[in-house]
């Protein structure tokens, strides 16, 4: 029970939901409307003082303004503040938005847009800052530590030196690409509804969904699971599940079985492993549709699939390491028709491949990254041949001229994003480095980003922005102007200074969801080293939009965005706790959650989804298991029940279903409006626990509950009792769910 109610306490502080389920966008508003209760405008005021007295430079005055708690922790709490704000001085007053309303916490974020003056330059520049302020004696105090700002180490390097270019391993002096690359938008990057064919759905590795869907999804149905053995784990980050809905013409040439190949617009799965398979499944059933290939060495990144359907795939591996001894470490072209690898390339180095290839359908050419920095572009000599009836009767795949250059000395960590013949990628050493492929030199370096663990592009009204995550460490959303390399912005992705953090690949919003990007954190604070948030950054104006977290958990996955034929958005998202992996459906806007889904094992590995179906793995004890879950709309509206029985048997049943939104159907209205998020609480007080069975017991005295509760740690069920409260409203039984809270194993 207390440590529930820690629990609780915790999401209270971490959780920045949506204010009501009919608001279908959380803006910020600007101070002085609406009118703020008495608290909030303390808080505010809090704000403005200490950047009033920054923009005067009155340092001594900004530490009495800063939180009690902070100066005892700093050995000289002045000499902190100032090498905090040293070289960044405010121009103006800021303009405060109310990022959260905790009525009943001692901490609040606070949105600061203000123009700063940096390193004395006489150019000014807007920033915003998500601020921490904390209550403490009575009085509102800034954190000074959330307004500190990540320097980059140096300027973006406009003309770097050099790098040698080999043409078919010949040094080539000049290069210049006859035909350049020509990269289309992202959402072109395949034919259309074609596949979900990379690392991250395409070349602006936005999002690992594909197709939408005729109506909103309202619960997660699981359909298949596929069991795998294995002495070891079988996935980790950075895989991903590849899904291609093959045409009927190449569906016929391939190798597959014979329900394969009669099943009408076949969608292939394509999954690796670190035993060194790559699974072959049918994405409506999960049922092997060939033998698994054997590459026979791990292969930690997503196959990478031809955006036009050529039978093609390209998969990296991550170890020299087999079975029987060692051997090189490359990349390889295999045949999708028989399984077969066609080429094998390896740096000069022979590093690691573990981020996924691209292939450009304009000029036909593939582009791959190795660990140690080298670029490869291949100029694919591959078409498919037809026989006398007109009817394709096989692939041909010629050796490629290969073009390479080392364009990176440290480990690369994030797979490279590209536009028209631009490349950008991203390493451990802190740095971007965009490529013009077209002579296979780096024009330009941005440095000091610390850990950069993914990349992604986003289409604006006013051009293309480079978003880059930083991570294993202080987990920072950067915007970089993909043409200069300079930063636009940098956004804060914790609440507070953090221990160890973990930030996942980003989704960037479409259609409903524009102008949101979505990142998956773990361990975002120093108290709670186990901690799983899914967070929305509103990208106007730089601000945490909502949080939805979860204790005890990770999440290294990253999220997926699914939409519905109107444009409505939702995300898809993987928390994993010791024993199962909570798999959860919001609505993306708001951060409501919808539904969610217990999987056996935890996740690591990022879902994709085509359609309605979704497909994500997971690492079990025996080795692991794929899962197919359909993305289903909601039953048709049951009466409210009209009596105590029928009113408990759907709420228990709707628990057990793990139906979030059923559940809060039937809560007490004054509980829900009483709740920042109401779906949020709910999925608190279900704690990853499900009812397996239960009996009510109605009574003159107070009504009571027992609950067989399996809390998914592979411990048998237990069973436990407390007092249940049905009030009515408005003519109605309701049930208040904080009865959750009071049951106690029987003795």
């Amino acid at each position: 029970m207390k440590r529930m109610l820690v629990l609780l306490t915790l999401m209270l502080l971490l959780a920045v939901p949506a204010l009501a389920e009919q608001q279908p966008h959380l803006t910020p508003t600007p101070i002085p409307e609406p009118v703020r209760t008495a608290d909030e405008a303390e808080a505010l005021s809090a704000v403005d003082y200490f950047f009033w007295l920054w923009k005067l430079g009155n340092t001594q005055s900004m530490l009495e303004a800063t939180a009690p708690s902070w100066r005892a922790a700093q050995q000289d709490p002045l000499a902190a503040l100032i090498a905090i704000c040293d070289g960044y001085t405010p121009t103006g007053f800021p303009e405060l938005y109310a990022a959260s309303d905790p009525s009943d916490v001692p901490i609040r974020t606070i949105g600061a847009k203000v123009s700063m003056r940096i390193d004395g330059s006489s150019a000014e520049q807007p920033y915003v800052f998500t601020v921490i302020v904390m209550k403490e004696d009575g009085e509102w105090y800034v954190d000074p530590q959330s307004v500190a700002i990540t320097k980059p180490s140096a300027t973006p390097t406009p003309a770097p030196e050099p790098v040698d270019v080999y043409v078919d391993g010949v040094l080539t002096e000049g290069y210049q690409r006859e035909e350049p690359i020509d990269m289309p938008a992202g959402e072109d990057y395949t034919a259309a509804d074609s596949a979900v064919s990379t690392w991250r759905g395409d070349n602006y590795r936005t999002n690992a969904a594909a197709s939408s869907m005729a109506e909103a999804p309202a619960q997660l149905q699981q359909v298949w699971s596929l069991a795998l053995n294995a002495s070891d784990m079988l996935f980790s980050e950075d895989m991903q599940p590849t899904i291609v809905k093959w045409p009927r013409e190449i569906r016929e040439v391939l190798l597959i079985n014979q329900s394969a190949r009669d099943t009408i617009a076949l969608k292939e799965v394509y999954i690796p492993t670190l035993d060194g398979r790559i699974l072959c499944l049918r994405l409506s059933d999960g049922a092997s549709t060939r033998s698994a290939i054997r590459v026979g060495y791990p292969i930690t990144g997503s196959v990478t699939v031809h955006p036009v359907s050529y039978p093609m795939l390209i998969a990296g591996q991550a170890s020299g390491k087999r079975a029987y001894g060692l051997g090189h470490m490359g990349l390889r072209y295999i045949s999708a028709i028989d399984g077969v690898t066609d080429r094998f390339v390896a740096d000069q180095v022979s590093s690691s491949f573990t981020t996924s290839a691209l292939i450009d359908k304009n000029t036909n050419t593939a582009v791959f990254l190795s660990s140690s920095g080298w670029l490869f572009t291949e100029k694919l000599n591959a078409w498919l041949t037809a026989d006398s009836t007109g009817a394709f009767d096989s692939f041909r795949f010629y050796t490629p001229q290969s073009v390479s250059a080392r364009v990176s000395e440290a480990t690369v960590t994030a797979a490279p994003v590209m536009s028209d013949s631009l490349l950008w990628l991203g390493n451990n050493a802190g740095q971007v480095i965009c490529v013009d492929t077209t002579t296979m030199q780096p024009l330009w370096t941005a440095e000091g980003l610390h850990f950069v663990s993914s990349l992604a592009m986003r289409e604006t009204e006013d051009g293309q922005q480079l978003l880059a995550v930083t991570g294993l460490g202080a987990a920072h959303l950067y915007v970089l102007d993909p043409d200069t390399g300079s930063v636009a912005a940098d956004i804060p992705l914790t609440l507070s200074t953090p221990g160890p953090c973990t930030a996942s690949a980003p989704v960037v919003g479409q259609e409903g969801l524009d102008g949101l990007v979505f990142v998956n954190l773990t361990g975002t604070s120093d108290n709670t080293s186990g901690l799983a948030e899914l967070c929305a950054i509103d990208m106007e104006t730089g601000m945490i939009s909502w949080r939805v977290g979860y204790p005890d958990s990770a999440a290294l996955s990253a999220p997926v965005a699914v939409y519905d034929d109107a444009g409505n958005g939702f995300l898809v998202t993987a928390m994993e706790g010791e024993e199962d992996a909570t798999l959860l459906l919001l609505e993306g806007r708001t951060g409501v959650i919808i539904a969610t889904l217990t999987l056996e094992g935890n996740a690591p590995c990022s879902p994709a989804v085509y359609g309605s179906m979704l497909v994500i793995t997971t690492n079990t004890e025996d080795g692991g298991k794929v899962y197919g879950v359909r993305l289903a709309p909601g039953n048709p509206a049951s009466p409210h029940p009209d009596n105590k029985e029928a009113l408990v048997e759907a709420f228990m049943t709707a628990w057990a279903d793990a139906d979030i939104g059923a559940m809060q159907a039937l809560c007490a209205p004054t509980w829900v409006a009483a709740q920042e998020n109401a779906s949020v609480m709910l999925f608190m007080y279900c704690a990853n626990r499900t009812p397996t069975g239960w009996e009510y017991a109605p009574s003159a005295d107070g009504d009571s509950l027992q609950v067989c509760l399996d809390r998914h740690d592979g411990r048998t069920p237990e069973w436990y009792a407390g007092a249940i409260t049905i009030t009515e409203e408005d003519g109605q039984l309701w049930i208040d769910p904080q009865f959750i809270f009071g049951l106690a194993t029987e003795q």
